[in-house]
């Protein structure tokens, strides 16, 4: 019997792929309502964003190898958003003929509510944690994708994001963010060197976090 609450192994997708695109880093992935077609991450780091009236962006997730991308799209409710490359990427594109089968459409419903799930954790955090929990939120958040991903080197976490990208995700001035990441590294919670991401201790900054 299905265990659906483990996340589906994946791997057989690599198969149904019609072709492959990259992406450079800061480029433009793909808009949701553009476009049908479901991508498979196979390398690289992203984000996800909807841009406000204002012009303003707001980051409502994180993109890893082993996401698909283009769940939901098509529907004319679905929200408008924008995936970019926080690192070089590159997609495989599905055939949707070969994922008419049982087992691959209750896999992408477990991905789809997956990607809800984490969406409600991002509304959570930018609605009810202060600025130095949801750092600490983002920072763990990074780390355990990293970590499924199987992108950690030598315990350290690939972290390819700008203090701009933070300010965007929790809703925090730049100033703000600047200083309360000084904060936390005066605190020893994380160390960010070199696009990597060093966590002395989970369980300490779990707390921080609020988790």
């Amino acid at each position: 019997m299905r265990n659906f609450e483990q996340r589906p192994d994946l791997s057989y997708l690599t198969s149904i792929i019609t072709h492959e695109q990259s992406f450079s880093s800061g480029a433009t992935v793909t808009c949701s309502r553009e476009s049908a077609a479901l991508s498979l991450v196979s390398k690289g780091i992203g984000l996800r964003y909807c841009l406000l009236e204002n012009g303003r962006r707001q980051i409502e997730g994180l993109i890893y190898p082993g996401d698909v991308l283009g769940l939901g799209a098509g529907l004319s409710f679905a929200r408008q958003s924008v995936a970019e490359a926080a690192t070089p990427m590159r997609l495989g594109h599905l055939d949707a003929e070969r994922m008419e089968d049982r087992r691959t459409r209750e896999d992408m419903m477990w991905l789809l509510a997956y990607e809800n799930d984490l969406l409600a954790q991002w509304l959570a955090t930018t609605g009810q944690r202060n600025a130095i929990e949801g750092i600490s939120w983002f920072v763990h958040h990074a780390y355990q994708r990293a970590l499924q991903a199987d992108l950690l080197t030598r315990g350290a976490a690939p972290f390819p994001f700008p203090q701009q990208v933070l300010a965007d995700a929790l809703g925090l001035s730049l100033v703000h963010t600047n200083k309360t990441l000084r904060r936390l590294r005066d605190r020893k919670l994380f160390r960010i060197e070199r696009g990597f991401v060093h966590i002395p201790s989970l369980p300490q900054l779990r707390a921080v976090a609020g988790l």
